[in-house]
């Protein structure tokens, strides 16, 4: 049993003064008025008076590039070091998408994903499997363990036939026969191969090398196809206007659309990318001061309804190659509270709505089981956050994910977080781990086909 009294709780929106309680299992049993449980000698009780105490978050788009073997990308972060950097960011739950080979595509090689993550992360965690070619056909077996299909609309390397819209509608088709949502990363490949004629290889010209239509003709073709297929879709890394108005209408008819963003996509604009160089080159790329506002809006208004770390693992050496050469990407999970409450604090944005995209709204959109809410039956995630105090600077070198840069660096952030606990175990306080890792996959409702 277990036991955190005297704190104020996000409960269904709100901070409320209860305590809670949980089984030995890690499960939340009780939400009670303060002073109701008195702490037996035999149970774990924290102390939580002055305190606040938020869901653990869910971040739904890291990619954390385990190693397998030699002579492979050399962007390689791991488990270990991904899920601390989670842990250190407020987040208790991670989904990941499969980045860089070995790529799930059948259940052997989507088992062998899994037991790779089982035993490292310090988090929870699901997998999403590659939606290619290669995988159609075994997406039914994939899907009870899966929180949707990876879909990267400007194309594959697994050497499969022309990337097209052929082949992407029938993609399309395979995931809503396996009833799992397809998650997309939206870009046309034709106006991405234009773009790149077009504009000069430079940072400042990042924008136009990865353009807005490439972005929005993509989503709006994939609205169409998952419509026609009859399957739901979600959209990573949203970065432009025109997509919000997209996600936005579509969701207006009825059609089961939604959309997320990241930080860096709501605080910079690509005057930052110009001024800054490669740090800041992601794909896809940060677009215009309009672009930035209506993100903003589309958070602020539910238009968007996730907010993601978009985590890329990426060192200084790699962002300081030549543009040509730079890797793309963004680090961001360790920070992924901090960055919350600053949008919340620069942009007017109400904290309590940005939590929610972080946490019930993910585990609603995703089909998470007992995850993104402090409520009975839902695992005991927890984050105690300490008493507001002073902003600190962040340095790079001092956050446990791999990468040793930050765009993000210099920034004065509020970063106090005093203690987490994982289905009720204490796995960090103070900013220190506890313990070995003990992430476990997550489980999912049950996918529509096999209802």
């Amino acid at each position: 049993m277990g036991l955190l009294t005297g704190g104020r709780v996000f409960f269904q929106g709100h901070f409320r003064e209860l305590d809670v309680v949980w089984d030995n299992q890690g499960v939340i049993q009780e939400l009670a008025p303060h002073g109701l449980y008195t702490p037996s000698a035999d149970e774990e009780h924290y102390d939580a008076r002055g305190r606040e105490i938020i869901p653990g978050l869910v971040d739904a788009q890291v990619a954390f590039h385990e190693p397998v073997g030699r002579g492979e990308v050399a962007r390689r972060e791991g488990w270990t070091s991904g899920s601390a950097g989670a842990l250190h960011g407020a987040v208790t739950s991670v989904l990941e998408i499969s980045a860089s080979p070995p790529y799930s595509v059948d259940a052997s090689s989507y088992s062998a994903r899994i037991a790779r993550a089982t035993g490292r992360s310090h988090v929870d965690f699901g997998l999403y499997p590659s939606l290619v070619e290669r995988s159609a056909s075994h997406l039914r077996d994939m899907a009870p363990l899966a929180p949707g299909f990876h879909l990267v609309m400007y194309g594959s390397n697994l050497g499969e036939r022309a990337w097209d819209h052929g082949l992407i509608r029938e993609l399309f088709q395979a995931a809503g026969a396996a009833g799992r949502q397809v998650v997309v990363q939206a870009e046309d490949p034709a106006i991405l191969a234009a773009d790149g004629r077009a504009h000069p290889a430079e940072a400042g010209a990042h924008h136009l090398r990865r353009s807005a239509a490439a972005e929005t003709v993509a989503i709006a073709a994939a609205i169409e196809m998952a419509a026609d297929a009859e399957c739901e879709v979600h959209f990573f890394q949203v970065s432009t206007a025109r997509g919000v108005d997209l996600i936005d209408e579509a969701k207006r008819h009825g059609l089961p659309v939604s959309g997320s963003t990241c930080a860096q996509y709501l605080l910079f604009t690509h005057d930052d990318v110009a001024a800054r160089g490669n740090e800041l080159v992601a794909w896809p790329s940060i677009k215009g001061p309009r672009d930035r506002r209506r993100l903003l809006e589309g958070v602020d208004s539910g238009a968007i309804e996730i907010l993601t770390s978009g985590h890329q693992p990426c060192s200084l050496a790699q962002k300081r190659a030549p543009y040509a050469e730079t890797l793309e990407g963004i680090p961001g999970v360790d920070l992924f509270y901090p960055l919350l409450h600053h949008i919340s604090r620069r942009e007017g944005i109400l904290l309590p709505k940005l939590l929610e995209a972080a946490t019930h709204h993910v585990a609603e959109t995703f089909c998470l089981m007992q995850k993104g809410e402090i409520e009975i039956g839902n695992d005991a995630d927890l984050v105690v956050l300490a008493p507001a105090g002073e902003e600190h600077a962040i340095d790079a070198g001092e956050l446990p994910s791999a990468s040793d840069f930050s765009p993000w660096a210099g920034l004065r952030l509020r970063t106090g977080i005093e203690c987490i606990f994982l289905r009720g175990e204490r796995v960090m306080e103070k900013g220190k781990k506890l313990g070995r890792p003990r992430g476990k996959p997550i489980a999912f409702e049950v996918p529509r086909y096999w209802a």
